[in-house]
This record gives structure tokens, sequence and C-alpha cells, in this order.
């Protein structure tokens, strides 16, 4: 896991280095097929406490909810 993705971290990455056979591990590994939720086993299984409790007190998006527009059409092209 390259990318920081850790917010509260100095380093913006997990403290605890990569167990044997997880180097290759992406961030999505560490989700539930829907997205919506952390694997929390896994993620109590790799991790420190300290990433432990930053990454499970992040919230994820619920992909499952439609996607809408956040603001209104206009004929110029300039919102409010």
């Amino acid at each position: 896991m390259e990318n920081t993705w850790l917010r509260n971290q100095p380093s913006l990455n997990p403290s605890t280095p990569p167990p044997p056979l997880y180097e290759e591990l992406t961030v999505s590994h560490l989700m539930n097929l829907d997205m919506a939720f952390w694997d929390r086993n896994l993620v109590l299984y790799i991790f420190n406490h300290s990433d432990v409790v930053t990454i499970l007190s992040t919230l994820l998006y619920n992909r499952q909810s439609e996607d809408c527009h956040i603001w209104n059409s206009t004929l110029n092209g300039f919102y409010p």
C-alpha cells in the first residue's frame, strides 16, 4: 500500500509494516465486497492499534446509493 490514504498519520500511510504475503495489498482489499464497510477482522489482523483506530474511524462512501446532481442546471452554464 504505497498510496497515501490515512488521515491523522504523519506520513498519511500506515505505520504498520506490511506482513509477509500482504505486500501487494490495496486499500480496496480492506473493504467488504459492496465497499460500504471495512473488513474489520482483516484490519485488526494486519495493522497495529494506532492504524486500526485511524482506519476504522474513516467513513466509507456507500456506493449503493443512487448518484444525483448537486447543482441545478442553468442555460448559461453559471451556477448560483
